[in-house]
């Protein structure tokens, strides 16, 4: 195999091809792969095997983007109420709008263990997924933008920045397909007496005090003046989510 000159300035080097390719084959497995790319300095070697013949061929940045802009990428059939859904090398992500509705709420007494159940009208919701990580917020707008603000979810469980423990709960990976199941089981768990704190202007040192007043009064909407604000808007919160993977 002959050897291709690469020019850098004033600098030439030689790139031994066979060499390049015999070096990649011995760090993985090839028996079924009939192609592969090398990224090189500022160039990239497309290395492609047909019939037990090997060829090599030099491509161009704007070549090997042409190249993959041309593949086709479908979501498919999206959950009712997905407002945005991406995927990337850690996987898919999904953000969902759930609008207010009534949920059962089961409380833990971490003292004696005694399960409690409520049922407590939720403001609407903002729910996202992406990985085995998924978090929940609140919004007051019935119509959802980027620029809706965000409060924080009056529940248990739930961190500051809307991450949700889910402790020895199971659940599965983000999925358009499995979404739904990871936020039924987050409301069929029991929640504990984990991160009540500053969920609830009347009630700021314990928001399950919120839910059992709402509960006794059998209220048919959550208080959204009760809510406290994330001081961010969806498209802020879910693109620093992304901009951090």
């Amino acid at each position: 195999m002959e050897q291709c000159q690469e020019v850098i300035g004033t600098t030439t080097t030689h790139l031994d091809t066979s060499n390049l390719a015999r070096s990649l084959a011995t760090r993985i497995n090839t028996a079924d792969i009939q192609a592969q790319l090398l990224f090189l300095s500022g160039q990239y070697l497309f290395v492609s095997t047909q019939e037990n013949r090997t060829t090599y061929k030099f491509l161009s940045p704007s070549s090997v983007k042409a190249a993959f802009d041309n593949v086709p990428l479908h979501s498919g059939f999206l959950p009712a109420n997905t407002i945005c859904w991406g995927i990337n090398g850690f996987g898919e992500y999904l953000v969902q709008y759930i609008p207010p509705h009534n949920q059962v709420v089961t409380l833990i007494n971490s003292t004696d263990n005694r399960l409690v159940t409520l049922t407590v009208s939720m403001p609407g919701m903002v729910f996202m997924g992406w990985g085995l990580s998924y978090w929940m917020w609140c919004v007051k707008d019935k119509q959802v933008t980027r620029e809706s603000q965000l409060f924080h979810a009056p529940l248990p469980n739930v961190m500051l920045d809307g991450a949700i423990c889910f402790g020895t709960t199971p659940h599965s990976l983000c999925s358009a397909l499995g979404i739904g199941s990871t936020w039924d089981g987050f409301w069929s768990s029991p929640f504990n007496d984990h991160m009540v704190q500053s969920k609830s202007i009347e009630f700021p040192r314990d928001v399950r005090s919120q839910l059992l007043k709402l509960h006794g009064q059998k209220a048919k909407r959550y208080p959204l003046k009760d809510l406290i604000s994330c001081k961010k808007n969806v498209a802020e919160v879910v693109e620093s989510i992304i901009k951090l993977r």
